[in-house]
């Protein structure tokens, strides 16, 4: 188990034990729901962790994201067949990602179908 499956079971352990020590209380609790200070101390150790387990996700991710953006493209030509498929690749999953890849099928179904009509009514010059 990764490290944010390890923090999500932590999470749910600590959240599943508030839930069920508040229903264990009796009424006669005190101000603080009758937990003792370890207690208390305990479960905002609990809290604080996972804060910074998911602040520490977060600039993971914008880490990546600003390496991704940061990559360039090669400043030399390809040196055989087999570099030159895998430029193609990237540029055909890139073109495809800025285009057809931000719509779902059924809206270019839609306008495709849209600008098609448009075409037939046009008129011929």
């Amino acid at each position: 188990m990764g490290s944010p499956g390890v923090a999500t079971a932590a999470g749910t352990a600590v959240l599943v034990y508030l839930v069920l020590s508040g229903r264990l209380c009796g009424d006669g609790a005190g101000a603080d729901g009758g937990r003792g200070a370890m207690e208390v101390e305990m479960i905002s150790s609990a809290v604080s962790t996972a804060a910074a387990a998911r602040e520490r996700r977060k600039e993971e991710a914008r880490a990546r994201r600003r390496a991704r953006r940061g990559r360039r493209w090669p400043e030399r030509a390809p040196q055989g067949w087999g570099e030159a498929v895998v430029e193609a690749a990237k540029t055909v999953r890139f073109a495809y990602g800025e285009t057809l890849g931000k719509w779902s099928l059924g809206e270019l179904a839609f306008g495709i179908n849209y600008y098609m009509r448009q075409q037939v009514r046009a008129p011929c010059r």
